[in-house]
């Protein structure tokens, strides 16, 4: 009885070193079975841009020229803002708009919708 239960022993044995066998195979294959994770690149589609989107980047500048002379708009901008600062006393300005008349070297402003013909300057 003794031999059947030293076999015994041993087949338990070699059963378990071959389940530890089969454990150690199946995580190694396991592991390498997982795929992969991929990131799969976006292709970005060029579309052309809209002219009012590229007007929104460019600085534009415009340029009167009239009897011999030439002014900018910036030129003309600056002047009806001093102009409406000293007339009005107010700092701050959110929108001022200009009415050009070149015939009569003059420019009607207005700013933040207040305007008329006291608020002109000479070009």
């Amino acid at each position: 009885m003794a031999d059947t239960e030293k076999k015994v022993t041993e087949v338990k044995a070699a059963k378990t070193a071959v389940r530890s066998a089969a454990k150690a195979s199946t995580a190694k294959k396991a592991g390498a079975a997982k795929p992969k994770k991929t990131t799969a690149k976006k292709t970005k589609t060029t579309r052309k841009p809209t002219a009012k989107a590229l007007l929104a980047k460019a600085t534009a500048v415009y340029n009167i020229e009239f009897q011999g002379r030439s002014v900018t708009d910036k030129e003309l901008a600056e002047k009806a803002v001093k102009d409406f600062m000293s007339k009005t006393g107010k700092t701050s300005l959110k929108k001022i708009e200009l009415f050009v008349q070149p015939e009569n070297s003059v420019a009607y402003y207005a700013i933040d919708g207040e305007g008329g013909d006291q608020f002109q300057i000479n070009i």
